[in-house]
């Protein structure tokens, strides 16, 4: 019944490259927003007048001379000659005589949720106040975009995909899984029902079950962007209709093909994939422009992501780098696993082709927008926006160009134009104030002075306040080595270690006791992940005597600890918790009669599955309520329990190998992540011997240590 997932994940590429090289983006399959988010700062914005600044027209590419400018209710006013506008009396009056004002950045591919709340702060830091968030479980992400848009939330608009639509089993666990035309037709269906603004396609995705979700989204009206799948071309996919294509997706099966055979021959294994970018110098250049005019003629707009590509060819020595001070202890040590010098090396050599893309792509007019793929190995939030924009400068795109990638492209393209994208009355205030002029070097989109979002001015010292805040909170959430003493009143009933391993890696252990006494049952379980991606927490259940949860307590082993407390009284469970000298928060919960209220700990079975009392052959639903993962905040699903006759199963290996008979049990858990299947084996006693936890990319297996 264990709900949570493994403490290595695996990166988009999981499918050609192995996870030791590539693992992270935690948060694509977490159940909910982080939480404890990033903070709210008050109501409405007071009014703002910009005076002498001069205002850049991104679509002219022209910067206008000195105006005032009026901004009010989080809104563009009015742009005048100066003093021609007459302030509020409640207006803030600020010199902007010297400096420009620009639309705010637009980060065209994020995973938000991977930040655990730090990046949002740290992208409106870098005037980066729109983002497109492109894979991340619905309802978790339509969350974040309700809380993005409200005047008193630091962190950017958020336009959003939702689940990823592909095929069986998926890359990530919360993809809507498709097989068939009409499972594709009814995954896009859900999407656009739930409230999506745009359908996200992926690369294992059956070609008729492409070709129905591209054609159901049209009919709906919806955008259509992602990999490639194998099981289409490049070009297939452009006429074919997507709208968007992510990261290069295409291109390296494409430059394969174009390569004459007696050149370059074929690599196997980790750069099979990377193979085709060592011929783009090579292939037959007539055919290649062909297909690039392909993409000009249908508009197939290009977010080419140089800066993940760039983050996993980092040098070791990046682990060093000042920014990882913002990036959260468990999320810094996903993104230093995923180094390979072997495999950096292989994507330098193939990002020159990359930026010759760049420039070819640009020179055949096919557009393109500025996006990053935050969430990945050292793509650091806010500065890898501008740090890709330089690229693209870099690559042969005018200033200007790059500039309009990175504000009215992706507008337009996401449809939000109307609001966002340039400086105009009527349109929202999310704009950034530059010391220097970015169309004559782009460079200076990092000179900020302030930052307008959605009309609050957060100027010098607000910004350097929220990346102060952005360090503490990243600080605060680095784990702490602890060693714990396990300890609970009454008789010891179990005590022990599951050693956890993903696929062949260590995943860490947990630590258990379970006691019993005149009121009932208690566990204790300090759960000490390794190999990043979950926090170590020390988790405790007390069941009354006839197996009902009277208490539970949860925390999280940080530098800044999370501590809850969980109660049920009347069928209603009660959570409050508290993140260090924080305001404490409380949810409630009404209970149906029965449901199961846990941990996301494996060893929470051993006092729950027995109080079910089945017999074999025999299954009942739940509902089952867990905390833990994600966070402390309790998340509600639906279970199926079947037990089974027993079985013997064979623990150890080599030497230490021994048989023993075994209860097993059987649970089919259905969330908004998707279904997740395990079984767990119990000896007569109850102990815990085995429980596994098989996911789309890999198995979580945990098992009882030999004394």
């Amino acid at each position: 019944m264990h709900t949570h997932t493994p403490a290595r994940f695996t990166h988009r590429f999981t499918h050609r490259y192995p996870r030791r090289f590539i693992t992270t983006l935690l948060a694509l399959i977490v159940l909910s927003p982080a939480a404890f988010a990033a903070r709210p700062v008050g109501s409405e914005p007071p009014p703002v007048l910009l005076r002498g600044v001069s205002v850049i027209d991104v679509d002219q590419g022209s910067a206008s001379g000195p105006q005032d400018v009026l901004i009010r209710a989080g809104l563009i006013e009015r742009i005048a000659d100066p003093g021609s506008i007459d302030p509020p009396t409640d207006a803030r009056q600020v010199d902007a005589a010297g400096r420009y004002l620009i639309p705010g950045l637009f980060d065209a591919h994020v995973h938000i949720l991977a930040g655990q709340g730090v990046f949002e702060p740290l992208l409106i830091a870098h005037g980066v106040t729109a983002a497109r968030d492109t894979g991340a479980p619905t309802e978790a992400i339509l969350e974040a975009r309700r809380q993005s848009a409200s005047h008193d939330f630091v962190g950017p608009d958020l336009i959003v995909t939702g689940a990823i639509i592909d095929g069986r089993p998926p890359v990530w666990p919360m993809s809507e899984e498709c097989e068939t035309a009409e499972e594709a037709r009814d995954a896009v269906r859900r999407l656009a029902a739930a409230g999506v603004d745009q359908i996200k396609v992926y690369s294992r995705l059956p070609r008729e079950a492409y070709f129905a979700a591209l054609a159901e989204a049209r009919a709906l009206g919806l955008p259509v962007t992602g990999h490639v799948p194998e099981s289409v071309t490049l070009e297939e996919a452009i006429e074919a209709g997507q709208d968007c294509i992510e990261h290069f997706e295409g291109f390296a099966p494409l430059l394969r093909r174009l390569n004459p055979p007696e050149r370059a021959p074929d690599r196997t294994g980790v750069f099979a994939g990377f193979d085709g970018w060592l011929r783009y110098g090579s292939v037959d250049r007539e055919r290649l422009d062909a297909v690039l005019d392909q993409l000009a003629e249908h508009a197939v707009m290009q977010c080419p992501t140089l800066a993940v590509w760039h983050g996993l060819a980092s040098d070791p020595s990046i682990r060093e780098d000042a920014r990882m001070a913002y990036i959260p202890g468990m999320l810094g040590g996903m993104w230093a696993g995923a180094l390979n010098e072997e495999f950096a090396g292989f994507v330098r050599l193939a990002m020159r082709s990359m930026r010759s893309l760049v420039a070819d792509l640009h020179a055949a007019g096919v557009p393109m927008m500025i996006g990053t793929d935050l969430g990945n190995p050292f793509v650091f939030p806010g500065w890898s926006v501008h740090e890709e924009m330089r690229r693209f400068r870099d690559a042969g795109v005018p200033d200007a160009e790059v500039l309009r990638m990175a504000t009215i492209v992706p507008a337009r393209f996401c449809g939000v134009h109307d609001r966002l994208g340039t400086v105009e009355e009527g349109k929202q205030a999310s704009l950034v104030l530059l010391n220097a002029n970015p169309l004559e070097d782009i460079g200076a989109v990092s000179e900020i002075e302030a930052v307008f979002l959605r009309g609050r001015l957060f100027d010098r010292a607000d910004l350097d306040a929220l990346l102060a805040q952005a360090a503490e909170d990243a600080r605060g959430q680095t784990p702490v080595a602890a060693k714990i003493e396990l300890r609970l009143p009454g008789e010891v009933l179990h005590r022990g270690t599951l050693t956890q391993t993903f696929q062949q890696w260590d995943a860490g252990a947990e630590h258990f006791l379970v006691t019993r006494s005149d009121d009932g049952l208690r566990l204790l379980v300090h759960n000490a992940p390794t190999g990043g991606g979950l926090q170590p927490t020390l988790s405790m259940l007390h069941h009354d005597p006839d197996g009902r949860l009277v208490r539970a307590e949860w925390t999280q082993l940080t530098e800044t600890p999370v501590r809850a407390v969980y109660t049920i009284e009347n069928n209603r469970l009660t959570a409050t918790a508290r993140r260090g000298d924080d305001e404490p928060e409380t949810v409630t919960i009404d209970l149906p009669d029965g449901a199961i209220v846990t941990p996301s700990v494996f060893a929470a079975d051993m006092l729950i599955l027995p109080t079910l009392a089945l017999a074999p052959g025999e299954s009942r639903e739940v509902e089952l309520v867990s905390f833990g993962f994600p966070s402390w905040q309790p998340q509600r699903a639906r279970t199926t329990i079947e037990r089974h006759d027993p079985e013997p199963i064979t623990l150890g290996q080599g030497d230490h190998a021994r048989t023993v008979e075994a209860i097993p049990y059987t649970t089919r858990t259905r969330s908004p992540a998707g279904e997740t299947v395990s079984r767990v084996w119990l000896g007569p006693d109850g102990l815990l011997l085995r429980s596994q936890l098989d996911l789309g990319y890999g198995t979580l297996r945990a098992e009882i240590a030999a004394e």
